[in-house]
């Protein structure tokens, strides 16, 4: 017997399709000591597009756009290691 959720995500999935989708993010940190690290990440990093269609791939019903995205910076825990 099905469940109400799994009939709907059958119903959603019926309609809406989802093309392939690679974003490449990374993130790493590097701890100084006493506390401290240091902190960074980049999202999107080969700027691909995201959306959804119906049916074919001609009638997009969202389609987002984003520009890759980088930041960095310093992270203090004052409960350090000893």
């Amino acid at each position: 017997m099905r469940t109400f959720a799994s009939f709907l995500l059958a119903l959603v999935a019926s309609f809406l399709l989802i093309p392939s989708h690679l974003q490449v993010d990374i993130q790493g940190s590097y701890r100084i000591g006493k506390g401290l690290s240091f902190v960074m990440y980049g999202l999107n990093l080969n700027n691909e597009v995201f959306g959804f269609y119906q049916g074919s791939p001609q009638f997009m019903i969202q389609r987002e756009y984003y520009k890759p995205a980088v930041a960095a910076g310093f992270r203090w825990s004052p409960t350090h290691e000893r």
